[in-house]
């Protein structure tokens, strides 16, 4: 199959499943390509995002390049093909998952940022650039926080000290994201929203941090703003249900 029969067949099979389930809302799919490629390559990637996009404007949403930085090609390699493309790709990067400071792999997120990603994937090491996180800030763009991954990946080993815990506290805007949860048989995004309530929140946190960042993963994401509205009246009394199991299972001893 081709990329694009494979999109159709993702499109029929998440609308088949929307008539059987009618609170799934949807997906939507950020074409990714691995950051080994070359220059020439990269230009044929995001033709073919733009091909896709204009085919399923509802389904192909945006661009990334991922892959392990420390090892593969730096963003800064692209910029000409990606600036030519910046208006029409809506960009979602991989940037700055590296325990490094001032490395090819850190610097992603300065190429990141210029470039007008909508969100950051990782931003691991953003927090080493003050000038940077200030304009991520301002910028309200969403940094895609992977507590677990990090942990498995080892650039963290005790959570309280992952860097998410910084961006929570200067309000730099975070969503929670599972990066590859079936690589450690995870299940979906659960296991790192508990990692987040527990160790990236303040102590006096209770669940209202974990309201703000379920409701910040509506905030940041590709929905168009009829579709937010629409998703949010169909999230609220299930936020509701949530509140009155936890609260008849006295899940929280508050």
């Amino acid at each position: 199959y081709n990329e694009f029969q494979i999109v159709k067949m993702i499109s029929d099979i998440v609308e088949s499943f929307k008539q059987d389930h009618p609170d799934f809302f949807g997906v939507k799919i950020i074409y990714a390509k691995h950051r080994s490629i070359d220059n020439e390559t990269v230009e044929s990637f995001l033709e073919k995002f733009i091909t896709l996009n204009q085919e399923f404007p509802d389904l192909v949403v945006g661009f990334d390049l991922v892959g392990q930085e420390d090892i593969n090609n730096p963003l800064f390699l692209f910029t000409d093909k990606l600036r030519k493309f910046e208006k029409t790709a809506p960009y979602f990067f991989h940037a700055g998952e590296t325990n490094g400071y001032g490395s090819e792999a850190d610097l992603n997120l300065v190429d990141a940022v210029l470039l007008n990603s909508r969100r950051i994937g990782h931003g691991y090491s953003l927090y080493k650039h003050p000038v940077l996180w200030k304009m991520v800030k301002q910028k309200g763009i969403a940094l895609e926080i992977c507590p677990l991954s990090n942990q498995v990946l080892r650039l963290v080993t005790d959570m309280r000290n992952h860097p998410a815990v910084f961006y929570v506290s200067e309000s730099v805007p975070i969503v929670i994201a599972p990066d590859d949860p079936g690589f450690w048989d995870s299940v979906a995004v659960g296991f790192d929203f508990y990692y987040a309530l527990m160790s990236l929140a303040p102590h006096s946190a209770g669940i209202g941090f974990l309201k703000q960042i379920v409701w910040d993963s509506v905030k940041y994401s590709t929905l168009t703003e009829p579709e937010r509205t629409q998703y949010a009246e169909l999230l609220q009394p299930k936020w509701e249900a949530f509140l009155d199991f936890v609260i008849a299972n006295k899940v929280l001893n508050y």
